[in-house]
């Protein structure tokens, strides 16, 4: 079953050891995780992206709301692959975007 977690709930995870052997993200390194989670082991796992997907677990920084959205998309298969890449398009090129 997939795991998301964005912003904050990515220093729960990391607290209680669930990022310490995953590939993953969150807000930043030093200036938040390490400080929001003491116990957290996972450095050599950070990945500094938006959002992170490792199997079932997405995490993202606070900024990444469209881009952890889509991950979750495409995990659950929510649409194919080619909805999902134009209707999150528009937050990429809101030119697209007609009236």
């Amino acid at each position: 079953m997939p795991l998301a977690a964005i912003c904050g709930a990515t220093s729960f995870l990391a607290q209680h050891q669930f990022l310490d052997s995953r590939a993953h993200t969150s807000n930043h390194l030093e200036m938040y995780l390490r400080k929001m989670a003491p116990s957290y082991r996972g450095d050599q796992y950070y990945v500094k992206e938006h959002c992170v997907t490792d199997g079932n677990l997405i995490t993202a920084n606070g900024t990444a709301m469209v881009q952890f959205a889509s991950a979750i998309f495409e995990k659950l298969n929510v649409m194919d692959n080619e909805d999902l890449k134009f209707w999150f398009g528009f937050f990429k090129h809101p030119e697209m975007v007609t009236s």
